[in-house]
């Protein structure tokens, strides 16, 4: 594996970082080592996946795009996160913005900065409204996050625009257990980001990695399964034009077990989309690592099935 050039940093951060004791006892920041994960470059900026079932449907548009170290690490500052989180251990940070919307009313958007070389998160910035809107950061760190929530303190306040809410938490949560030494900690956000830049085959049958839910780690393993028959309906573009498919194929299949590292009892453990929960069937776009649909359970809603409806191709 060819050497990786250290990040750019900002000014700011070099300070921080030459101060070395001042910050003595804060969460562990080392970066996480190339992964064996993302072996392929992202090959789209833009997708849209869509699920329906009876009244309930829920739709999810993705964009990615890419910045350097050093402007990732101001941004993530300007944003509200501390410059003692998680470092990028390459060049290139990728920054995943995530917008769903549910039948329900409910509506989340989220910002993801994903370190391009291993797939690791180094902060989200979460804001739901709906039933419970609230806005919340989480800086990592490789044994925990910082986390900073604001919510509306009652009805009125609720109505309003988030710089009136006046209900503000902030704690900081470190992982028992920790994950296993070279585990990626990831987001639940990055999954189809990850699974399109991760190639399966006889070499390469199962992978995994680990996302944060609640106040612990869920492990997501991904195992090679059969080809099958699935309808393809898609709408592609790309910077000179663009295509309808409709077409039958064989796809390759991937079964999805997610589980609690410290054995949790709470219930089935979360897939990482959708609110899915317990196993999962993912069918993928044949030749690369996107997934055209993807099958499991929501609870409240049952089965649910998940379809790539539109991408838009590099």
């Amino acid at each position: 594996m060819p050497a990786v050039s250290p990040p750019v940093l900002p000014t700011a951060l070099l300070l921080v970082l030459a101060a070395g004791p001042a910050f003595a006892g804060t969460p562990v920041r080392v970066a996480p080592a190339a992964s064996p994960l993302l072996e392929v470059d992202l090959p789209w900026t833009e997708l849209e996946l869509g699920a329906r079932k009876l009244i309930f449907s829920a739709t999810v548009r993705i964009s990615v795009g890419s910045l350097p170290s050093g402007q990732a690490l101001e941004d993530i500052v300007a944003a509200g996160g501390d410059l003692e989180g998680l470092l990028p251990s390459g060049e290139t940070v990728d920054r995943i913005h995530t917008v769903a919307s549910m039948t329900t009313g409910k509506t989340e958007v989220v910002d993801t900065w994903i370190d391009a070389s291993n797939g690791a998160v180094l902060q989200t910035i979460k804001e739901t409204h709906g039933r419970s809107n609230y806005w919340k950061l989480r800086r990592f760190y490789a044994d925990g996050y910082h986390e900073i929530r604001e919510a509306p303190m009652d009805k009125k306040e609720r109505k309003a625009r988030r710089r009136a809410w006046t209900k503000h938490e902030e704690r900081m949560i470190r992982w028992n257990p920790l994950p296993p030494k070279g585990a990626v900690v990831t987001s639940s956000y990055a999954t189809i980001y990850l699974l399109s830049r991760s190639r399966f085959g006889p070499k390469r049958q199962t992978r995994s990695w680990f996302i944060p839910v609640r106040e612990g780690l869920v492990e997501i393993r991904l195992t090679a399964g059969d080809f099958e028959r699935t309808r393809l309906r898609l709408d592609e573009s790309w910077p000179r034009g663009s295509a309808r498919l409709d077409t039958r194929l064989d796809a390759p299949t991937l079964r999805l077990s997610p589980r609690w590292l410290d054995g949790h009892s709470g219930g089935p453990a979360s897939t990482g989309f959708m609110g899915m929960r317990g196993p999962a069937e993912i069918t993928l776009l044949p030749g690369t690592g996107l997934p055209i649909r993807i099958d499991g359970r929501v609870r409240g809603a049952g089965h649910i099935t998940s379809r790539l409806l539109r991408v838009r191709w590099k």
